[in-house]
């Protein structure tokens, strides 16, 4: 999908050097893509902005936090704070890392594979002396 994106904005950008209106653009835009194609205000837009000067396809970068806030560094950190309490929340890790709940709660749910049982973290795989433990149980039970 979002290389059929592209390809339209490429479409825009050349019909609009040819010097061909946007109506008329959108209307081509329709008949070749169909129900996968720009909307008439998308086709407005791109057709301002490569008439402008502007000839990149791709979007404009958005403004606000970047989306690398969860890096090794933070994940470490994130770890030892979670291993020094295990009853920590979300939240006070959230002010503690300067980061977002988000940021925070998908680092310790899917990186570090944390759950949280009775108000404590606890890890979702098992450690080797657990497993040794439940082998060595299972085979008692044998």
């Amino acid at each position: 999908m979002e290389a059929s994106k592209q390809e339209q904005r490429g479409v825009v950008r050349f019909l609009t050097a040819e010097g061909i209106g946007e109506r008329e653009i959108h209307r081509r835009i329709s008949a070749i893509y169909g129900e996968h194609s720009m909307s008439c205000s998308h086709v407005l837009e791109w057709h301002k902005r490569f008439q402008e000067g502007h000839v990149s396809v791709q979007d404009d970068a958005r403004p606000g936090q970047p989306h690398h806030a969860i890096t090794p560094a933070v994940i470490a950190k994130v770890d030892g704070l979670i291993w020094g309490n295990r009853q920590i929340t979300v939240e006070e890790l959230r002010h503690l890392m300067g980061i977002s709940h988000g940021s925070v709660h998908i680092i310790a749910t899917k990186h570090l594979h944390y759950r949280k049982i009775c108000v404590q973290w606890v890890s979702r795989q098992l450690m080797e002396e657990q497993k040794t433990n439940r082998m060595a149980a299972s085979l008692g039970h044998l």
